[in-house]
């Protein structure tokens, strides 16, 4: 059949429209955003995870959550606070683990830094 269209969409059109980051279908399921899960659970979770060498593709999709929570509680904490720090700790182990050696050399350098001007 052909199409009654001239011209339809180019691929880079589609692929810019197209939203994938939750599939439902597939069991994907979006990380809450819910105040009510702190930031130090999860990062208990992922230092778990981190310790056991298996981090899931499950907690590689809420590390970018976590990261944001890090974020909003180094705005919020002194930069070198046991919790910033195990944060960043945590954080950079287990973006290096996952092989984004560079995403774990920015959460190291930036918390260094910002500890550095503390001292």
């Amino acid at each position: 059949e052909k199409d009654w269209r001239e011209k339809g969409p180019s691929i880079e059109e589609l692929v810019e429209n197209e939203n994938v980051d939750i599939l439902n279908y597939m069991g994907w399921t979006r990380v809450p955003e819910d105040d009510s899960i702190t930031i130090m659970s999860m990062i208990n979770e992922l230092s778990k995870a981190v310790a056991q060498q298996e981090i899931s593709n499950k907690v590689v999709c809420e590390m970018e959550t976590i990261e944001k929570k890090y974020k909003t509680l180094r705005d919020h904490s002194e930069p070198c606070s046991e919790d910033i720090l195990n944060a960043a700790n945590v954080l950079t182990a287990a973006y290096y683990q996952i092989g984004d050696t560079d995403k774990a050399a920015d959460i190291a350098e930036v918390a260094y830094k910002e500890a550095v001007k503390q001292a």
